[in-house]
């Protein structure tokens, strides 16, 4: 077996796996030699209130990814609803499930990044993680921030498609008007979110639309009690151990865990218990055997 990962592509690597849509994985697909394996991240929704036009372009959109996806041996749905998404899209390829993974830790506060922020012990801080774009509900998060301005909000990314990037200006304009009690990071080095992640009290996520959401796991493998969006995918992946946003708005559950140190502990260490079914040595185990059944083949 030899796989060559993030290296310049070899037609003859026994297998080829791509992460991305676009047209360099696309070669990829039609080059290569060994077996090929492509994960889902992204279906047609996925790029609905992320890019320019996106509802004007569905079906094209759409019929690319179809194509995509029915170019490789094997396709990873990185959850249950992409799985039904990429079967109402008719992929003929095979598809199995590998749900994503990180390296669970055991992180505790950074008095030391929470003392840059300006954050005393009293402060409770409320994180969110995405890109800038109306789908991962950035409008939400500053409502929120607006009706709980004894909290702390931060956001943390930017627009990553420039001005292909849906709301990008509407959105800028937004956060650099926001109440005083919000902050934002800007795109930053994953390390650094991982810091932001160790200074957080409560992670919120009021996005749309999510595949699976890898930045709410790395936030549940540190601990910190989760306030999500009422998505079918954040309830498959974390059940009881998350709090879910009721049509009004996540203010009464910030409010709630803000007032209670003690109910933080609790929410928290239920995230971390869901989060470590997604361990990196499980998923990779599980990758691993796909990739020795497609050589096998």
């Amino acid at each position: 077996m030899r796989p060559i990962v993030n290296g310049r592509p070899r037609r003859d690597a026994d297998i080829v796996h791509v992460h991305t849509t676009g047209p360099y994985a696309a070669v990829l697909l039609l080059t290569g030699r060994g077996a090929k394996v492509a994960s889902a991240h992204v279906v047609p929704d996925s790029l609905r209130g992320s890019i320019v036009g996106a509802r004007i372009l569905r079906r094209l959109i759409r019929a690319y990814l179809t194509w995509f996806y029915n170019r490789a041996d094997l396709v990873i749905a990185v959850s249950e609803a992409v799985q039904a998404d990429l079967t109402a899209m008719q992929i003929k390829t095979p598809i199995k499930i590998i749900p994503n993974w990180v390296r669970v830790t055991e992180a505790r506060q950074s008095p030391s990044l929470r003392a840059s922020l300006g954050l005393g012990e009293s402060d409770v801080l409320v994180v969110s993680v995405g890109q800038m774009q109306p789908r991962k509900g950035v409008t939400g998060f500053l409502a929120a921030a607006r009706a709980l301005p004894q909290l702390q909000f931060l956001w943390v990314g930017d627009a990553i498609f420039g001005p292909a990037s849906s709301g990008r200006i509407t959105l800028r304009r937004a956060l650099a008007s926001a109440p005083p009690n919000v902050r934002w990071a800007g795109q930053v080095p994953r390390e650094r979110v991982y810091d932001f992640l160790a200074a957080a009290d409560i992670y919120l996520s009021l996005s749309e639309h999510e595949t699976f959401g890898l930045a709410v796991l790395e936030a549940a493998s540190f601990g910190c009690p989760l306030v999500l969006a009422d998505l079918p995918v954040f309830r498959t992946t974390y059940g009881d151990a998350a709090q879910y946003s009721p049509p009004g708005g996540p203010a009464p559950l910030l409010s709630a865990l803000a007032g209670s140190a003690a109910e933080r502990r609790q929410w928290g260490a239920r995230a971390a218990g869901a989060a470590r079914k997604y361990d990196a040595e499980s998923g990779g185990e599980q990758l691993l055997a796909a990739y020795r059944r497609l050589l096998s083949r």
